[in-house]
């Protein structure tokens, strides 16, 4: 979307969405990680009454000190709460059907019942800022490292192609957390990775800092690894403090001399109480950058973006770039920075105005509409078709 009017884009928006949930009583579908982002991030910023969860999980009773309540429950709960909405706390690929279950199982407008990613990533950024002046981000990935131990032919950041690798020691990226955290009220879920975020030596330093002044401003904190590094005793301890989740993504079936070790982590993280979500299904996407070459107008190129709609914020060198992809495509690359690909927010004064353009660039706002590098992308992984093996390595690695 093009910036028209920087800070000032949202109260037509606002002002559709104002009364959707003012005087409303919440409930919650799905009392798991996802509905309990939600939950955080409600209850955080807003005045709102979370009354309860509901989830198909008869054992579950209680969740963040609130009522779980059974899914048969939902008609009998709705029919004496005409008023209430029901959050869907389940990712999008579920929801949709979930959405239309409960509107006819309840006889209730399907309007009551509100996708995850429709509140979280849209609604809820607008009224957060509009009504409470707060700045609420989705996602965001802080790098703490550029040197990985795998060189994937189709890694996603472009990492093998780069010609120098960058540190980051703690105080550089102390100095960025604050100038993050000064900004923003809240994130719904904050990660920390590069690379492979373990290379970095001053991990548990970064990890207490942040935990230690921030963990009240963030929902879901995780970090992403290989798997291949084991985690000291530091680590493990401050993991588990400040209740850090951990995904492993799976590249064991392109690089199987590196299972035996990946699952001995995997278990240490286990053993110390530690989630640990081990990405044995996920699928990659070629982005295309170093070969695509689309021939599409300036009104196509803006439509590309508004379709794209990535959610890959990256943070780096104090700066949060829209697309983490495009940005370390065109180092590796060698081009250019595109300017609207980035909101640096390092020396910003921390004025209204300035929250407001945040909030409008982290849903898309640019002053041309699009990133110079869409024309030489396939699009994010929920609208690429450029299917390709996970983890494929370059040869003599």
């Amino acid at each position: 979307m093009k910036w028209n009017s920087p800070g000032n884009e949202l109260e037509t928006e606002y002002l559709k969405i104002s009364d959707k949930y003012e005087n409303k009583k919440i409930y919650i579908y799905g009392a798991g990680i996802v509905g309990g982002r939600v939950f955080d991030s409600v209850s955080s910023l807003t005045d709102w009454e979370v009354a309860g969860f509901f989830d198909k999980d008869s054992s579950k009773k209680s969740y963040k000190g609130i009522p779980v309540y059974h899914r048969s429950q939902m008609s009998e709960i709705l029919k004496n709460y005409p008023d209430s909405m029901i959050l869907l706390g389940l990712l999008d690929s579920l929801g949709k059907k979930i959405k239309d279950e409960i509107a006819k199982e309840c006889g209730i407008s399907s309007q009551r019942c509100v996708l995850y990613e429709e509140f979280i990533r849209y609604e809820f950024p607008v009224i957060m800022l509009c009504k409470y002046e707060k700045v609420f981000l989705d996602t965001v990935t802080m790098i703490v490292t550029e040197r990985c131990t795998l060189r994937c032919k189709k890694c996603s950041i472009m990492l093998p192609y780069f010609k120098s690798i960058k540190e980051f020691p703690f105080e550089k990226l102390k100095k960025e957390a604050d100038a993050f955290f000064h900004m923003v009220d809240f994130v719904g879920n904050y990660t920390l990775t590069g690379g492979e975020p373990l290379l970095n030596k001053e991990l548990p330093q970064i990890v207490e800092y942040i935990g230690q002044n921030y963990r009240d401003k963030v929902g879901s904190f995780q970090f992403i690894t290989n798997g291949m590094l084991s985690p000291n005793e530091e680590l493990l301890l401050l993991i588990k403090k400040y209740d850090i989740a951990i995904q492993v993504s799976d590249y064991t079936k392109a690089v199987p001399s590196i299972k035996d070790k990946v699952l001995e982590n995997i278990k240490k993280y286990r053993e110390h109480g530690i989630n640990v979500d081990f990405l044995c299904n996920a699928e990659w996407v070629d982005f295309g950058f170093e070969s695509v070459e689309h021939d599409m107008s300036e009104e196509q190129l803006i439509a590309f973006f508004d379709y794209c709609r990535t959610r890959c914020r990256g943070y780096v060198d104090g700066k949060i770039r829209y697309c983490i992809n495009a940005y370390f495509a065109a180092k590796a690359l060698e081009k250019e920075e595109d300017d609207n690909n980035f909101f640096d927010i390092i020396n910003l004064e921390q004025n209204m105005e300035q929250k407001r353009m945040l909030v409008e660039f982290d849903l898309g706002y640019n002053k041309d509409g699009y990133l110079s590098m869409c024309k030489h992308c396939n699009g994010t992984c929920e609208i690429n078709k450029h299917f390709i093996e996970v983890g494929e390595q370059w040869e003599n690695h």
